[in-house]
């Protein structure tokens, strides 16, 4: 009976572990290369999932990648619309593998070559609704005729203030410049870096939330020729400039499956070891039933 025991609790553990793993095989089945993890968006795109309306925003394909703490994010262009792009990230599971996790796309970029920067892909946003994040995205596009690009930033999340005639101006209060190193690229830096080669101190965190943080990095990095020259105006497109947006992908964390899977395990494994009350009342019943029998064989074996 006790060797039963044992060999049911084993097989209860087997069982767990494999379905565990068939749990996080099912989510996160995509490795980190760009051809797997465009199979990913891809199957997205047509799985019953998506939302219909994010269908024709997700329709990408994968032109860079880039390994986070939290996994991967990929730099993206549109497949039938001109000047789109946008950012995919995601999620890296226990097993290494990956899944899609979230987005964010925009629609139109007016310039046939440009250095986008993003600061919100990767930030966190905290209670209050300020940006706390400490990497910033940087990607290029058609960039082999660039010297060196500078990051920028501005006061505010528009870029843009009141002159003393009430007349809007963009206004640049500091910028990090970097040589290109390459026609496409996708690279995170540091706020902390940023900030220090464009001559900034990190600004402080606001005590109320309603007011963003002071300091914004600009999303459309200036571009310079060897000369030194500012040429970001010479790539412009006579197009206008539409937002962006994004969404992400709603489902059950694995953990939660997991902690079913353990909590069915652990059910399974206490009626093994101990098993109910009832049955036990019951044996112990039927044994006292018995009793009279055995005596009565008893007595007439001794005659």
């Amino acid at each position: 009976m006790q060797n039963l025991k044992v060999f049911l609790i084993v097989l209860i553990v087997i069982l767990m572990c494999v379905a565990t793993w068939f749990v996080y095989t099912a989510d996160y089945r995509y490795t980190g290369d760009i051809a797997s993890l465009q199979q990913a968006i891809d199957d997205q795109l047509a799985s019953a999932e998506l939302h219909h309306s994010w269908r024709h925003s997700l329709n990408v394909e994968i032109l860079e990648l880039l390994e986070t703490e939290q996994g991967i994010v990929t730099f993206v262009r549109h497949r039938t619309r001109d000047q789109s792009f946008g950012f995919v990230l995601f999620d890296r599971g226990p097993n290494r593998r990956y899944q899609q996790t979230s987005w964010t796309i925009d629609d139109v970029i007016p310039y046939s070559s440009f250095v986008l920067v993003d600061p919100f892909v990767l930030s966190r946003w905290t209670e209050g609704g300020f940006w706390t994040g400490e990497q910033i995205l940087i990607a290029g596009f058609n960039v082999e005729e660039i010297y060196k690009f500078g990051v920028r930033f501005t006061p505010n999340v528009n870029g843009v203030v009141q002159d003393e005639y009430g007349e809007w101006q963009r206004l640049f209060i500091g910028e990090a410049v970097f040589p290109v190193e390459r026609g496409q690229f996708l690279i995170k830096k540091s706020r902390e870096e940023l900030f220090e080669l464009a001559g900034i101190d990190e600004p402080e965190e606001p005590e109320d939330w309603r007011h963003p943080v002071s300091v914004w990095a600009y999303d459309i990095a200036s571009l310079y020729n060897r000369a030194g020259e500012d040429i970001t105006a010479h790539f412009e497109l006579p197009i206008p400039r539409r937002g962006s947006g994004g969404g992400g992908i709603g489902r059950l964390p694995p953990t939660a499956q997991v902690l079913f899977i353990l909590l069915v395990g652990a059910i399974l494994t206490r009626l093994v070891i101990k098993p109910p009350v009832r049955s036990r009342s019951l044996q112990k019943q039927q044994s006292q039933e018995l009793e009279p029998e055995a005596d009565k064989i008893k007595a007439l074996d001794s005659l």
